[in-house]
């Protein structure tokens, strides 16, 4: 798996490219951005950026390690706090809709700010079947395939 996530970042990734990484603390994002640091680019920018949606008590652990992590390897990071539960009341949208909607608005003026070519996630094999079904009931067919 390593060898061909290294030809795909290779391929993909220029060797200047900036690139935001939102990290979880969660096994797949953790997994990918060691991938990312194992492979990196010598000249490629990386920047983390860390959601506590104030849902769990866990969150301020979980800020905490990604936060350590960053330093340690020298990697720039934003925390960003995000009020989902009163976002979701007010647009009338479920706790997983509105930290999804919340989380790429904010990745999308990450990667602005920074001059991003990418944003990268990481999903695990439940999230990409969530996302495929979602996109099928939304009508989009043939692409709703697409995770």
């Amino acid at each position: 798996m390593f060898e061909e996530f290294n030809a795909v970042w290779k391929k993909y990734i220029q060797r200047t490219a900036h690139v935001v990484i939102a990290v979880s603390g969660g096994r797949d994002s953790m997994a990918l951005l060691d991938l990312i640091l194992r492979t990196r680019l010598p000249h490629a920018h990386l920047h983390i950026v860390h959601f506590n949606h104030q849902l769990r008590a866990a969150s301020p652990a979980e800020a905490r390690l990604v936060t350590q992590f960053a330093r340690h390897h020298k990697v720039g990071i934003d925390i960003v706090k995000l009020a989902v539960t009163d976002y979701c009341r007010k647009h009338k949208l479920n706790l997983e809709a509105g930290a999804r909607t919340l989380r790429y608005f904010h990745l999308e003026k990450f990667r602005q700010r920074y001059h991003a070519s990418f944003i990268l996630t990481a999903h695990h094999a439940d999230d990409q079947l969530e996302t495929r079904l979602l996109n099928l009931v939304r009508g989009a067919f043939l692409e709703g395939w697409q995770g």
